[in-house]
C-alpha cells in the first residue's frame, strides 16, 4: 500500500512517539525495564486448532487395524507375555511422571502461566518487537508496540482517511475480529456500488446484531465508514450511520477504499527483536538456571490441566502401534505448544552468542543472525545439536520448531575444515565472533 511504503520510508516517527512507560533505548546508558504486563493479560492468538475427535478416531482405528496386521504376521497369534510386561511397564512409568506434574501444577489457577525451567538459558526479560514506523532503537513487548502504532495511526487519519482506517484494521486487531469486520464492511460498501440510489444499504443501524457484533469490537472499523462520508445519526433515540448520496465521485472512492480494505499488504509490520546477547563463559563452571518467561508459552493454566490429559493419553498410545504418519502428527501438535525460542550459540573459545527467535522462523534466520556476528566474511561454518546426537543442521528451509528447537536450545558452531586450513594458509589464528561482539560481552 502506497501510504505505509511512504510513511515507512520517509517519515519516522520520533517526533510522534510516545513510550508506554518506560520502554528501552539502545543509546541508553543503562536498560531500563519496561512495564510489566498484568498477570493474566496476555492474549492467545493465531492457535492452531485442536486435535478433533474425528482425528482421534482415525488415529485409534489405524492402530487397531495395525495390530491387527501385526497378528496377522504372527500367525493370529496375540502378544506374548513379555510384551504384556513392557507394555504395563512403561504404563507404569508415565502414570508415576504424571503424578509427579500433577502435584507439581496443584492449585494452579486458570490465568497464570506455565513456566519452566532450562539448565543452559540465561537471565532474559521477556519478548520484545520493533516496527519499522519506529526507530531501529526502540523495542517495546508487544501490547505495548501495538498501542503505539494505533497512537501513531490515529494522528494520520485526517491526512489519509480510509487508507489508515484500513491499515488500523488490519493491524490492531486479532485475526477473528479483523476478518468478522472486514466480512460485514465488503458486504455493506458492495451493496452501496450496486445500489447507489438504494436509500435502505446507506443506512446502518449501529446497533444491529451483526453490526454490534463484527464491525463496532474491530479498532478502525467504524472510522473506516466515517471517512469514506457516513455521518452518525440519532433517530428515536437510535443511532444510524448514514451515507446520504452516492455521486459517481463518492462511489469510486468507496471502490478503491473497499480495494484497498481487502489488500493483503496492508498491514504495519512488527518484527522480532532478537534481544542479543554475547557472554564470556568459564568451561570449568556449569551456566546458570533461570525461567524461560511466559512470554515464550502459548499454553495457558487452563491448559496444563489439558495437558494431563495429554500424558494420559499418551500412555494409551503405548499400548497401540504408532504409524509413522501418526507419530509425525502428534510431533506436530507438540511444536506449536510454544511461541518463541531462545537459542544460544557456544564458540570453541568459549563465547556464547544469544537470540529470540520465532518457532516458525527458518533456520535460514538463525544462521544468518550468526553470521552477522562473525569475525570474517569468508568461510562455511556448521551448527551441530549435542541434544539429538551431534548431528548437523543442515536444512536451510526447515524452521526451529521442526528441529524442535523450542522453547530454548544451545547449538555448537564449528568451521568446517576447508576453512579451518584457509585460516592456516592464510597464516591466521581462527577466529569466531567478530572483535567488536567480543568486547560487547559480559561474564556469564
Amino acid at each position: 500500500m502506497d501510504f505505509l511504503k511512504k510513511i515507512i520510508k520517509g517519515k519516522k516517527s520520533d517526533r510522534h512517539f510516545k513510550k508506554a512507560g518506560t520502554g528501552y533505548s539502545l543509546a541508553d546508558d543503562a536498560p531500563i525495564r519496561p512495564q510489566q504486563q498484568p498477570s493474566g493479560s496476555y492474549v492467545i492468538r493465531n492457535q492452531p486448532p485442536p486435535v478433533t475427535a474425528q482425528r482421534v478416531a482415525i488415529s485409534n482405528s489405524t492402530a487397531e487395524a495395525a495390530t491387527r496386521r501385526l497378528q496377522e504376521a504372527n500367525g493370529g497369534k496375540t502378544e506374548t507375555a513379555h510384551q504384556r510386561k513392557i507394555r504395563e511397564l512403561a504404563r507404569k512409568q508415565l502414570e508415576e511422571e504424571m503424578e509427579a506434574e500433577r502435584k507439581q501444577f496443584e492449585g494452579i489457577t486458570i490465568d497464570e502461566r506455565d513456566t519452566k525451567e532450562f539448565e543452559h538459558s540465561s537471565a532474559i526479560e521477556g519478548v520484545y518487537f520493533t516496527c519499522d514506523l519506529f526507530e531501529d532503537d526502540i523495542f517495546l513487548p508487544k501490547s505495548q508496540m501495538v498501542e503505539q502504532v494505533e497512537a501513531f495511526l490515529r494522528t494520520k487519519l485526517n491526512e489519509e482517511g480510509a487508507q489508515v482506517a484500513a491499515v488500523m484494521i488490519h493491524s490492531l486487531n486479532d485475526m477473528e475480529k479483523r476478518d468478522n469486520a472486514i466480512s460485514t464492511l465488503d458486504r455493506i460498501l458492495k451493496n452501496i456500488i450496486n445500489n447507489p440510489t438504494e436509500e435502505k444499504f446507506r443506512r446502518i443501524k449501529m446497533s444491529g446484531k451483526v453490526f454490534n457484533e463484527t464491525v463496532k469490537p474491530a479498532k478502525g472499523a467504524i472510522e473506516f465508514l466515517l471517512t469514506l462520508g457516513f455521518k452518525e445519526e440519532l433517530e428515536n433515540n437510535e443511532t444510524f450511520l448514514v451515507l446520504t448520496s452516492v455521486e459517481d465521485e463518492r462511489r469510486t472512492a468507496i471502490s478503491l477504499a473497499l480495494e484497498m480494505l481487502t489488500s493483503e499488504d496492508c498491514r504495519v509490520p512488527l518484527r522480532l527483536y532478537r534481544n542479543t546477547k554475547i557472554y564470556k563463559i568459564n568451561p570449568n563452571q556449569p551456566l546458570p538456571k533461570i525461567d524461560v518467561p511466559k512470554d515464550f508459552f502459548t499454553i495457558s493454566g487452563s491448559e496444563v490441566k489439558a495437558e494431563q490429559q495429554r500424558k494420559t493419553q499418551e500412555a494409551s498410545k503405548l499400548t497401540e502401534l504408532r504409524t509413522r504418519e501418526m507419530r509425525e502428527k502428534d510431533a506436530q501438535a507438540w511444536k506449536y505448544t510454544y511461541k518463541y525460542t531462545l537459542i544460544r550459540i557456544r564458540f570453541p573459545n568459549n563465547y556464547i552468542l544469544e537470540g529470540t527467535f520465532g518457532v516458525h522462523e527458518n533456520f535460514a534466520a538463525l544462521r544468518e543472525f550468526v553470521s552477522e556476528h562473525l569475525g570474517i566474511e569468508f568461510g562455511v561454518f556448521h551448527l551441530t545439536d549435542p541434544v539429538h546426537g551431534g548431528v548437523i543442521l543442515d536444512n536451510d528451509q526447515k524452521s526451529l520448531g521442526d528441529y524442535r528447537l523450542v522453547p530454548a536450545a544451545m547449538l555448537m558452531f564449528n568451521w568446517d575444515e576447508e576453512t579451518v586450513a584457509q585460516f592456516a594458509s592464510l597464516n591466521m589464528q581462527v577466529t569466531y565472533l567478530s572483535p567488536e561482539s567480543e568486547k560487547n560481552s559480559t561474564l556469564l
